[in-house]
């Protein structure tokens, strides 16, 4: 029997809506199959391909990977792609994360059962924008530098993995990737450093038609998310900044980089 699991209810998208409208959904968000829907196990997969804040079902054994500082599940639905069972971890409230997801310090995470490990430490330290965002800064908050204490426990831990972050965070980065690099209108370079070969960028950066979310006219959350290829995460706003929050578009990373080197950690396994 195939189990899938939901995002939260409560949220108002509309493709949501059309999968409660089927009765694929119950109140507790709790597991449920194709056989018990108005619908055929062929024609519910189908459905769920192609809306990417549900979980899809997993063939047999699944390599299973712990996605620190997970946010809203960016990374985490491209390591999903590449095959792995994603389980996250943050200190924040992530409501908005598809997967299994335990609200605790990712540094203090016990990894023994896992095949490999993504971390996304904190990158506000090291943004370039991180000061004014364009506008003075009413609520500045004094961001934690993480990536060595990130570092050593995937060192100790003797698994695969991947720690990703803004270009200038101190990282021993082997890559960048841009999400013109994979065909999306978005300009987001990202760094990344691994145990294990990351090979070369998929392509040359294109910066010739893309969609800004930071500035200009015409801007909206609807067309970020299209631009980065994640549908199910919110904008962020003044009082979640205040509250620390992280899982927003801005934190988040096109789940293409995590797909395709999650790829390669799947590999490594």
């Amino acid at each position: 029997m195939i189990h899938y699991k939901t995002h939260r209810p409560d949220s108002m998208w509309s493709t949501l809506e059309l999968a409660e409208s089927l009765g694929w959904i119950d109140e507790n968000i709790e597991p449920w199959t194709p056989e018990a829907a108005d619908a055929t196990e062929a024609s519910a997969e189908d459905w769920l391909k192609d809306h990417d804040y549900l979980i899809l079902p997993m063939e047999g054994d699944a390599l299973r990977i712990a996605d620190l500082f997970c946010g809203a599940g960016g990374a985490g639905m491209g390591l999903h792609r590449a095959g792995f069972d994603v389980v996250g971890y943050d200190i924040n409230r992530q409501p908005d994360y598809p997967f299994e997801f335990h609200r605790t310090d990712a540094l203090g995470v016990d990894l023994s059962g896992f095949d490999a490990v993504w971390a996304s430490p904190p990158c506000q330290a090291y943004t370039r924008k991180s000061a004014t965002w364009g506008r003075p800064r009413v609520n500045d908050i004094q961001h934690p530098d993480l990536v060595e204490p990130t570092r050593q426990l995937l060192v100790e831990s003797g698994l695969p993995y991947v720690i990703e972050n803004v270009v200038g965070a101190p990282l021993d980065a082997s890559l960048m990737l841009c999400g013109t690099m994979f065909g999306l209108r978005l300009i987001k370079h990202r760094i990344f450093e691994s145990n294990i070969s990351l090979g070369m960028s998929p392509a040359a950066c294109d910066h010739s038609d893309v969609y800004n979310p930071w500035q200009g006219k015409g801007r909206n959350a609807e067309k970020f998310r299209e631009a980065q290829g994640t549908p199910w995460i919110p904008s962020p706003g003044g009082a979640s900044r205040k509250a620390g929050y992280t899982g927003d578009l801005s934190n988040a990373i096109p789940p293409a980089y995590s797909k395709h080197l999650g790829d390669m950690l799947s590999d490594a396994c």
